[in-house]
């Protein structure tokens, strides 16, 4: 397929289903059809604030972002935050202050990043073009087109790029010139997840998951693929019921991975040995949080569970917020942060999951995860706003 057509968007990309209280289907067409009944969203719950969060600064990145453009991840690397605008805009700027260090237009709808390694930032446009940009000046040290949509943040390390693609490719590039080295490709069910995990690089390898419920580690220099198991098996009548996208970028802690699947299972899974450790019947898309003790999830359904990192078992949860699609979890001075789809952030107690505060950041929620350094939280919300926060002081 040539990656510069408009098929690399129609033809080859798949349909796509997200949250918004119901599960919605998207095709090709811009028509949307309700696949359940819609979910009724708790109501905004009522608590006593015992903390309070402050705005450090903000930025706009320009337009805002849709549903094919959740999942356009900033990037922490060092003191700087590199973030992108579904237009096509890429800024960098200093992530203690918010002052910007550059922005570039690359004039292209962007569908992947931001990615990050060697010295270079990384997006990927629905045209299944990939840029790679200077992290010191935002000038662009090569462009090269792939075979499809890029669905992922690309990924670099030890002389290779690897870029996810919507048509089941995985792809190894040579990161001082954007070559093609290998590619590894996966068959796409009819009926998957919108967007893809960024590939977790640890080591050498690249570890994977695909929407066909598997998780794959494959050798970066040559795209050897070491092992591939299955995270969750498609079951049920319909594809909707058989969804099994491992979507949530994977876990590594202390040699232990953790991963799951959007209707399968969260698994702890032994790198050594390739075996689980344990698994839990949570079923979730979102990246995880967890500390030394605790691994902190935000299911399908909205709801926030606290898992022991050593067993798996339920330690706390809290289901006030169903339905509300909240964000990925992150930890903030030692509480737990979650946004929903009225843009209000949540912190709760990480050791028992009561509401102790709240803030609110604008638009209809976040775009992806928050970032974490020192003292900040960093939000990019859906009106292509991003803010720093902070827990104050008292």
């Amino acid at each position: 397929m040539n990656g510069n057509s408009n098929a690399g968007m129609t033809g080859m990309y798949r349909l796509q289903v997200f949250a918004l209280g119901a599960l919605l289907l998207v095709g090709c067409s811009s028509k949307k059809e309700s696949l359940i009944p819609e979910l009724e969203p708790a109501e905004r719950p009522r608590f006593e604030k015992t903390q309070s969060v402050e705005r450090n600064w903000s930025i706009s990145l320009g337009a805002g972002f849709d549903s094919a453009h959740v999942g356009l991840t900033p990037r922490l690397v060092g003191d700087a935050i590199f973030a992108a605008s579904s237009e096509g805009r890429v800024v960098a700027v200093e992530a203690a202050t918010g002052d910007r260090r550059w922005t570039v237009n690359l004039r292209e709808p962007i569908s992947g990043g931001v990615g990050e390694g060697i010295g270079m930032v990384f997006v990927g446009t629905f045209d299944g073009d990939l840029y790679a940009l200077d992290t010191g000046s935002g000038e662009t040290r090569w462009k090269v087109p792939l075979s499809s949509v890029i669905s992922a943040p690309p990924m670099a390390a030890d002389g290779r790029v690897i870029v996810r693609t919507a048509d089941g490719r995985l792809t190894g590039l040579n990161v001082d010139n954007g070559e093609q080295v290998w590619n590894i490709t996966r068959e796409v069910p009819p009926l998957s997840l919108l967007g893809d995990a960024e590939p977790l690089i640890e080591g050498g390898v690249a570890l994977v998951g695909f929407p066909n419920g598997k998780l794959l580690a494959v050798e970066l220099e040559q795209g050897r693929a070491l092992w591939e198991i299955p995270v969750a098996y498609p079951r049920g009548r319909n594809e909707l019921e058989r969804l099994v996208d491992v979507d949530a970028t994977p876990s590594l802690v202390g040699g232990v991975l953790y991963t799951a699947s959007f209707q399968g299972a969260i698994i702890a899974l032994s790198i050594e040995q390739q075996t689980a450790i344990w698994n839990s019947s949570i079923a979730t898309r979102h990246a995880f949080a967890y500390d030394a003790e605790l691994l902190y999830v935000v299911d399908r359904d909205s709801q926030v569970v606290a898992l022991d990192l050593t067993t798996g078992e339920t330690v706390w949860s809290n289901d006030k917020l169903l339905y509300r699609e909240l964000s990925a979890p992150a930890l903030l001075g030692g509480y737990l942060i979650v946004t929903d789809f009225d843009g209000l952030v949540y912190l709760l107690d990480r050791r028992s999951g009561e509401f102790i505060g709240e803030y609110n950041v604008g638009g209809e929620g976040l775009v992806s995860q928050p970032l974490i350094r020192l003292d900040q939280a960093y939000l990019l919300n859906t009106n292509g706003e991003l803010r720093s926060i902070s827990i104050s002081r008292r």
